[in-house]
């Protein structure tokens, strides 16, 4: 009928159903409907897909030039090219070889050069046909219907995702050592810096050894001065008192002042000569 030189004014003589589905054109955003309604087919037994006739059955034809029309026909053999429809052996549940989907494309010219394109939808026996995304369509009336299942990967995507975490594991693990270069050189500023923590308290310690030693040393020096003899330091007249003057004056000079730790401390004889006068007041 569509071959008909005289179709003008005729009306299509078969309605949308499970096997017939029209459109009156060719629309880019409109490809995802079309996908569906021919996974649809597949799986209720098969059907037709027409471009160029209208919803009321009117025979319009496709006005466009021959370059839009390859570019349909290329865009419709895509969905076996780019794995877009996906066959599974219901029996042994293994995909069926792309090449065994049969979607075909005729384009029809009349004499009005009226073009009319018509997808053909043979689907094989004991196969569940869905799209790439997960999606299996039905067709009931002239309608679509669906249900999920999951998503089955092209070889591409998996190539794809494949390299995508082998780039997302060479830049962690690129971090991770970056991280851990860090890590190491906060740790060797902090042992730099304990280092020479422990420098400054040997250095410390080395003084205080010498400040301890050289108490010591003045301390044994201290202790060594001997007590005088109050006998034989004392005149023939057993004059104390001017003993005990001269013994002052002598004793002012004895005193000592250290340079390193600051000590003073008193010689013998003077203690003695106070002591000596605290307790004998007669010899005053």
């Amino acid at each position: 009928m569509i071959c008909d030189n005289d179709f003008d004014g005729k009306k299509f003589p078969h309605i949308e159903s499970n096997k017939l589905e029209f459109k009156e054109s060719f629309v880019d955003k409109g490809f995802d409907k079309y996908l569906q309604t021919i996974c649809g087919f597949l799986n209720s037994g098969g059907g037709n897909l027409i471009f160029g006739i209208k919803d009321n059955l009117d025979l319009i034809g496709l006005n466009y030039n021959n370059k839009f029309i390859d570019k349909i026909l290329l865009r419709i053999d895509s969905i076996i090219s780019e794995k877009q429809i996906i066959g599974i052996d219901t029996i042994t549940n293994l995909f069926v070889p792309i090449d065994l989907l049969n979607i075909k494309t005729k384009q029809i010219v009349n004499k009005f050069n009226k073009n009319f394109i018509i997808v053909e939808v043979l689907p094989k026996q004991n196969i569940k046909y869905q799209l790439a995304g997960g999606m299996i369509f039905y067709r009931l009336g002239a309608s679509n219907y669906f249900e999920k299942n999951e998503r089955i990967y092209k070889q591409s995507d998996f190539e794809s995702a494949c390299k995508n975490i082998q780039q997302k594991a060479e830049q962690d693990n690129k971090l991770n050592i970056e991280l851990f270069h860090k890590a190491i050189d906060e740790k060797n500023i902090h042992i730099e810096i304990l280092n020479k923590k422990i420098e400054d308290i040997e250095n410390t310690n080395i003084i205080n050894q010498e400040y301890i030693k050289n108490i010591i040393i003045q301390t044994n020096n201290i202790n060594s001065k001997q007590p005088i003899c109050i006998r034989q330091n004392i005149n023939e007249n057993n004059d104390l008192e001017s003993f005990s003057n001269e013994k002052f004056q002598e004793s002012e000079h004895n005193q000592i002042l250290s340079n390193q730790n600051q000590l003073i401390y008193y010689d013998y004889n003077k203690l003695l000569t106070n002591i000596i006068k605290k307790i004998f007041p007669c010899f005053n």
